[in-house]
Order: C-alpha cells, then sequence, then structure tokens
C-alpha cells in the first residue's frame, strides 16, 4: 500500500516529469524549541541510528500566512512506536505528507532510513520497506478481505510461500478472521478501518542486494555507515499510520494496540493521533503537537515528570475544616505541593520527586483525620489528558492573551435573555449577513468556481470536449476531388490469380507447332500453358468442359486460350476470350501478337505493350460525379460531427450527476448560471471546429453565408441538446451511467440517419417524409445530423449548378441531364422541405 501511495505522490509532483532541480542553498533555522527549551524534550538513545528523522521542518503553504507545521525535529527509532500526539488541525496529518513526499517542505529536511523524501533518486526506494495506513481507508471495495490482504502483499514483493500464513497472522492479531470471507464495501467503518492498519502492517520488504540501495546515498553513508545500513535495510519494514484507530470502538480500539505492540519488534511504527490514552498505552516516545510546533518529546514519564505534576492528593473534608491546617501538614512532608481546588474537595498536586514522603504523609493524615476534620482521602496520577489539556493551554496562551476579556463587565441574565428573545442573531452573529445583490452575487460566483474547479480537476475531460470536434474531423476522410484514374499497363498479374491458358495445335504441323511453342514461352510461374491436341478434341468443347466443371475456377482462371492452325496460305492464329474479365480480350490478343513478333524477328528482346489509359469524361459527367462525391463526404462528415459532439455532450453530464449525488443542486438560478458556463464551453469547441473547417475550406466555410448557417446549426443544437442533458441528468444513479447513457444516445440518432439512408429508396416519398418529420421532432440528435446533411447537400448541388461545364452541358444536352437538374435548389436554404427549417423546429 505504501508503495502505491509513494508513486501516486511521486508522479503527481512537477520535478518527476521535468527532472530533478539543481540543488539550492537551503537555509535553516539556527534555533528550534530543543535548543530554546531542551528540558522539554528527552535526550535521544544512543547507539542506534534513526529511522524517521525530522530535522528542522517547516512548512508554509500560503506566502506571509502561519506554517502548518515550524522547526519540527524528531526521531523515531527501530523496535519503538513514536506518536504524535496533538487535537485536530495541530499539525499532525502535514507532517506526515511531508514525510511521505507529498509536500515538499519550506524548510528543513526529512529522512527515512537515510533517505531523504525531497530527492528522487533517494525516496524512489522507500515503498519497498513502508507500510502506510493514511486517515481514509483505502481498498478495494469489491473485493473481500482476504484479496485486498492478497494483493497488498503481492504489491510489497511477498513470496509467494509465506503469503497465506502472513494473511492468517495479520488477520489473527487484528481480530479479522471472521471477516476474511467478506467483501471490503460491506464493513462497518470501524471494520473497514481495521483492514486498512492491516494493510500497512502485512508483509515484509526483502532486499537481495544492498549495493542497489547503498548507491543512492551520499558518499558520507557509503563510508562511515556502511555496515549499519546494510542492518538496516535487511528485513525492515517502517509503518506510518496517521489516526489509525479514528472510527472505531474502545474493544477494536484495544486490539489495534496490542496488535501495534506485538508488532513492533524490527519495526519501527510511527503513528498520528488524538486520543491521548492511545499515546500512554503504546508510545513509546511521544511527542505533543500543538499549532504546528512540537512542544514536548520524550516518553509519558518523562513528559510527566517534566511538568512537576505527577500525583493529585485528593481529600474529603466537613465544612469545619480548617484548610490551612491541613495545606500546612501536607507541605511539610511534601514541600512544594500546590493546591489546587478547594470547593467542597481539597486537591494538591504533589511534586512527583517527593514520592519517598508519601508514606509519612498519609501516616500523618490518618493519624489526624479526626482533628483535621478529614473523612477520605486518595490519590491519584496525573493522566496523559491533562497533560496534553496543559500542554495546548501554554502553547496556546499568546494568543489567549489577547483576547477580550469577558469576565470584567457582566451581562445581566435578563437582559441577555431579551436579546435573544428578540433576535437571537444580534447575540450570535455580529457581523451582518449579505444580502439582496451582494448575496446573489456571492452565490453564482460559487456557482461558476465550482464548475470551473471540476474542469480544471478533470483536466482530459475538458481537452476531450473541446478537440474531439477538430480531431474527429480531420481523422476522417472528406471532401475528396474527382480525379482520373491514371494509366495502367496490362498484365496478367492484374486477375491477382494464376492463369492457366489453354492452346491447341496439331503436333504434326511443324509450322503451326514451332509458333505454339513460342506462345508458351510467353507464360511464367505461376502462370502455365496446357497443349491441346486438335486431331484428338476441339479446343471450344475442351474449354466448356472446363467451365461445367467448375464455373468459378473457369471464369477466374481460364479467361484466354489460342488456337494455331496452317493451310496453303499460311499459318494462322486464333485468340480466345470471355466477357467476365473485362480486360481479356486486349491480353489474349496482346500475347498472340507477341507470339507472332518473336517469331517473325527471332528476337526475345522486342515485343508489344498495351497500357489502358481512361478517356477523358464529358463536361456534364464530370459535374455529377463531383457533385455526388461532395454528397457522400457530407453525410460522412455530419455522422463524424454526431460522434465528436456525443463526447462533448456526454461530459456535461459528468458534472451534473456528481453534484446532485452531492447533494448541492439549486434551483433556477443554480440552472441558468450552470447553462451559460456549459454553453459558453460548447461555443468554444464549436469556434475550434469552425476554425478547423476555414484552415482546410471545406463544406462552404469559406463562404460567409455558408459559415453563417452552419454556425445557426451548432448554436441551435447546442441550446436544445443542453436542455436535454440537463432533463436526462435526474436519472442515472452514477455519472458514468450518465456519461454512456448521452453518448448511445448520440449514437442512436447516427444508427437512425444510417438506416433511413439504406431505405430511402425502398421507401414512398410520403413514408420517408413522416418518418423524417417524427425522428426530428423526437430526437434532438436526429435532427442535428439531418439539417447539416441537408444543409451541405443543397450548397454542394447549388456550387455544382454553377460551374461553367455543367452550365454548357445543359445548354447543350437539354434533357439528358434532367435528373441532375432537379437536384439542383435555387430556394431558400430554411425552407421546410428539403433543407434545414423542419430540423430548426
Amino acid at each position: 500500500m505504501g508503495m502505491i501511495i509513494i508513486n501516486v505522490l511521486s508522479s503527481s509532483q512537477i520535478d518527476y516529469w521535468s527532472g530533478p532541480k539543481s540543488p539550492q542553498t537551503e537555509v535553516i533555522e539556527s534555533f528550534c524549541p530543543h535548543e530554546l527549551k531542551p528540558e522539554f524534550f528527552e535526550k535521544d538513545p544512543l547507539g542506534p541510528r534513526p529511522t524517521i528523522e525530522f530535522k528542522h521542518v517547516t512548512k508554509v503553504f500560503k506566502k506571509g500566512g502561519k506554517p502548518s507545521v515550524e522547526k519540527l525535529s524528531l526521531k523515531a527509532y527501530r523496535n519503538q512506536i513514536t506518536v504524535l500526539l496533538g487535537h485536530e488541525s495541530s499539525g499532525k496529518s502535514t507532517a506526515v505528507s511531508l514525510l511521505l513526499g507529498k509536500y515538499r517542505p519550506t524548510s528543513g529536511k526529512a529522512f527515512i532510513k537515510g533517505c531523504n523524501v525531497s530527492i528522487k533518486s533517494e525516496s524512489r526506494i522507500i515503498p519497498r520497506f513502508l507500510g502506510f495506513c493514511p486517515d481514509h481507508d483505502v481498498f478495494f471495495d469489491h473485493l473481500s478481505v482476504e484479496e485486498n490482504m492478497y494483493f497488498f502483499c503481492k504489491m510489497k514483493d511477498f513470496e509467494s510461500e509465506g503469503l497465506k500464513s502472513q494473511i492468517d497472522h495479520i488477520l489473527g492479531i487484528l481480530d479479522l478472521e471472521l471477516k476474511r470471507k467478506s467483501v471490503a464495501g460491506s464493513l462497518s467503518p470501524g471494520w473497514q478501518r481495521k483492514l486498512s492498519v492491516a494493510a500497512a502492517l502485512v508483509g515484509e520488504s526483502e532486499v537481495s542486494f544492498i549495493d542497489d540501495i547503498l548507491k543512492n546515498f551520499s558518499k558520507a553513508i557509503l563510508e562511515e555507515e556502511t555496515d549499519e545500513a546494510c542492518f538496516a535495510f535487511l528485513k525492515v519494514e517502517v509503518v506510518v499510520m496517521d489516526n489509525p484507530t479514528s472510527r472505531m470502538d474502545s474493544y477494536s480500539r484495544r486490539i489495534v494496540w496490542e496488535a501495534l505492540k506485538t508488532e513492533k519488534t524490527f519495526r519501527t511504527i510511527f503513528i498520528t493521533t488524538a486520543y491521548m490514552r492511545e499515546a500512554e498505552a503504546i508510545g513509546d516516545r511521544i511527542g505533543v503537537i500543538d499549532g504546528g510546533e512540537l512542544q514536548k518529546f520524550g516518553s509519558a514519564d518523562f513528559i510527566k515528570k517534566n511538568y512537576g505534576a505527577g500525583y493529585h492528593l485528593i481529600i474529603e473534608k466537613d465544612e469545619s475544616c480548617t484548610v490551612s491546617d491541613v495545606t500546612s501538614l501536607v507541605n511539610r512532608h511534601a514541600p512544594g505541593s500546590k493546591l489546587h481546588s478547594s470547593n467542597g474537595t481539597l486537591k494538591y498536586v504533589l511534586p512527583p520527586n517527593k514520592t519517598y514522603a508519601f508514606q509519612f504523609l498519609f501516616s500523618e493524615l490518618e493519624e489526624k483525620k479526626e482533628a483535621l476534620k478529614v473523612n477520605s482521602y486518595y490519590v491519584t496520577r496525573v493522566t496523559m489528558k491533562e497533560l496534553f489539556d496543559k500542554v495546548s493551554l501554554k502553547a496556546q496562551s499568546p494568543s489567549l492573551s489577547r483576547l477580550p476579556d469577558f469576565g470584567k463587565e457582566a451581562v445581566p441574565d435578563d437582559e441577555l435573555l431579551t436579546g435573544l428573545k428578540e433576535d437571537s442573531q444580534n447575540v450570535l452573529f455580529i457581523k451582518e449577513r449579505n444580502q439582496k445583490f451582494t448575496l446573489f452575487f456571492q452565490q453564482g460566483m460559487a456557482v461558476l468556481k465550482n464548475r470551473c474547479l471540476f474542469s480544471l480537476r478533470n483536466i482530459l475531460l475538458l481537452l476531450s470536449q473541446l478537440l474531439a470536434m477538430p480531431l474527429i474531423f480531420f481523422s476522417s476522410n472528406i471532401h475528396k476531388e474527382y480525379h482520373t484514374n491514371s494509366p495502367t499497363v496490362l498484365s496478367l498479374g492484374i486477375s491477382g490469380a494464376p492463369v492457366k491458358v489453354q492452346y491447341s495445335v496439331d503436333p504434326s504441323d511443324k509450322k503451326s507447332k514451332e509458333l505454339s511453342d513460342i506462345y508458351a514461352s510467353l507464360f511464367h510461374p505461376p502462370h502455365q500453358a496446357f497443349l491441346v491436341d486438335s486431331r484428338e478434341e476441339n479446343l471450344n468443347e475442351h474449354l466448356l468442359e472446363i467451365a461445367e466443371a467448375d464455373p468459378f475456377e473457369y471464369y477466374k482462371k481460364y479467361f484466354m486460350a489460342a488456337d494455331f492452325s496452317s493451310d496453303a496460305n499460311g499459318t494462322s492464329v486464333t485468340a480466345f476470350y470471355h466477357n467476365k474479365a473485362i480486360h481479356s480480350p486486349a491480353l489474349s490478343l496482346l500475347f498472340a501478337h507477341n507470339a507472332i513478333l518473336r517469331s517473325v524477328t527471332k528476337s526475345e528482346r522486342r515485343r508489344f505493350q498495351i497500357i489502358n489509359h481512361p478517356l477523358q469524361m464529358k463536361n456534364h459527367v464530370a459535374g455529377i460525379v463531383s457533385a455526388t462525391n461532395s454528397l457522400l463526404s457530407s453525410f460522412l462528415v455530419a455522422q463524424d460531427l454526431l460522434l465528436s459532439v456525443s463526447i462533448v455532450m456526454a461530459g456535461f453530464m459528468l458534472a451534473l450527476v456528481r453534484m446532485r449525488a452531492s447533494y448541492l443542486m439549486c434551483r433556477f438560478y443554480y440552472w441558468t448560471l450552470t447553462f451559460l458556463y456549459d454553453f459558453g464551453l460548447y461555443l468554444l469547441a464549436c469556434v475550434l471546429l469552425l476554425a478547423t473547417f476555414a484552415i482546410a475550406g471545406s463544406y462552404g466555410s469559406r463562404d460567409p453565408d455558408q459559415l453563417g448557417r452552419i454556425t445557426l446549426v451548432l448554436v441551435v443544437h447546442g441550446v436544445v441538446g443542453l436542455l436535454f442533458v440537463y432533463c436526462c441528468s435526474f436519472f442515472p444513479k452514477s455519472p458514468a451511467t450518465g456519461y454512456i447513457f448521452i453518448f448511445l444516445y448520440y449514437i442512436l440518432g447516427l444508427a437512425v440517419i444510417f438506416i433511413l439512408s439504406l431505405v430511402e429508396d425502398n421507401l414512398s416519398s410520403g413514408t420517408y417524409e413522416s418518418l423524417d418529420t417524427l425522428f426530428s421532432l423526437c430526437l434532438p440528435c436526429y435532427s442535428f445530423g439531418q439539417a447539416f446533411l441537408n444543409l451541405n447537400k443543397n450548397w454542394v448541388n447549388n456550387q455544382a449548378c454553377n460551374k461553367e461545364e455543367v452550365l454548357l452541358s445543359c445548354e447543350k444536352y437539354g434533357d439528358s441531364v434532367g435528373y441532375f437538374l432537379n437536384r439542383c435548389c435555387k430556394g431558400k436554404y430554411l425552407t421546410f422541405n428539403p433543407t434545414v427549417y423542419k430540423q430548426f423546429i
């Protein structure tokens, strides 16, 4: 677990990506509480090297503000539990964050087993031997307790052989055995906290090669403390826990205490807590922190003795008891004793260094009990709670002295009650609350700030919303101009399959046989030529037999043949082909002529070649093809826009569902400000899309009128789409569900457009118009896609009709281009049909 936390915290810092910064001179203040008041800090043990060490650590979050941690210096040793005790907001969790590298100290240094947590090269090895229990629970809700423990063991590179026994041991000492198979998410808060403690304690880190660790240390460590460093890194864990027993009952807390005392052997355990009894029960060394400053540090006995308030003598007296006589007796046996209170019961604070005189004091009290009018007496030891409160009060005394003394001028009870009856706020709240416009403005700024922070904290979501439309536009194949095919050299390889050529000849005819042999030599593997004896079989009948046996094979491989014969007039060659392969006539004639050429010239270097060069397309045909290609491109881009807009709109659902789940929903004012923020973000995405269109010069975007029409379609869809998303935001139970719902909704609109385009030719015009109107009214996403498609259809058709070659073709060919002329739309773009007015409605 520690490995996960440290890696996450490290990767979230800037220098993880930019590289370590050059070392800077660090200014450490000369004096800290240890030096100014050494009597409040117990001396460190001699010999062992500290595992955890804070050196003059100070952290200031806001320049000029109060330090959260100030001049913190303490050491934690192996085989000990070191406790940092403090009230809430005293600086405990900040100290832990500084120790784990989450925050960089303003000044000072923090070390874990000699590794400076602020230096990347050293801090990266810390997770190998660290177990961490944060203030909040970290585990997998859907896994069982045992499965979570298995995961944490594996994360700590625990060997598989002893894994089960280690899990059994930790579950046993924490009384988690009964919950072994329970799902972690179903446990009570106290049991979940136990699981977090178990995750920190489980496993041991073994380091086989100490050189891999020591190479990250400074030369001083390598030269002076190598042996000690080797010992420190072998099978030793550092366990850091931030308020480990919070949310536990007293029984569970005691179980954890016993487990920690058991597991501290060969470990260094550093704990923060606000429970005084916990610190006294398990702490070998206790540090009391208040206001970010370490007030006391040492064992529990040292702290108690240091304050000179080790014992309390409580005496129950009669009303006729003379207090001065009792006080005189107590001071005679225990000089330095002080009377703490005398209201009904006498309470004396006895000095801890006079315990040897207590027996004489008690003996004389027992003898003179009746004379002093004392009923009973007993002695109690000062608790850690009393000392903790005393330390905190002393730490706060400078600030308390600056507070007004409310006791100097008392307010009569009846006057105070009268004020409360008239207006309790006059007494409880001195500052006037914001009213009217100020309150209105403050609430509005809070809503907008909340949305801005959500966007900044989810920067990938924000980038996907802004860049989805232009990126998808660039990644699609759009608006390719028509161009004629390039010339192609015809060969047998154009068919993509080996050709089997049949040629017939009379072997007894030398002239025909010689020419046929030359013909057969023109075919090289994988192509083959097969001889058919014309005396035994007719070539036509032979080819028909092959076609009947396997028509598919015949049309694919037997598309050419030749017949050779001689008579009195000379040798003749007949070239055969079938009409399934368009290139077969040319190829069949090519090989026949090459055979004749080689026979006449007696040279293999000379040959014929056939090049297929497409004829120039007529003007009106070129216009139709160009327009058709543009319409197809606009249809494809309409689909791309629907896909990209689905990402944009689905992103707005995440914030809405998350805020609703957190009970942050307001009413009209909230929705108005939310709409303004979301609509502004949507418009920014549209501006990037229009800029992309303008740069590419696609879809008439360089025509100001067409650009205005595209903008109008995008703006109208933004208003309707956002309102639809807001209405749907009340139904999903989780943000992810809402995101997927909106995304699939737009995919549904895309599917409807595609299906209608496929069945349009099979439907009557009335049926198609009815379906188009129905989907336009029910599905805003369909209306958006169809509006963009129709808008571009009209613009492309008009541009095609305005081309010079099309106008000349209309004059020259008249009715022959009537179908294309019917596609030209010269009317207004916002008519009901066939343009976009219906989609706007």
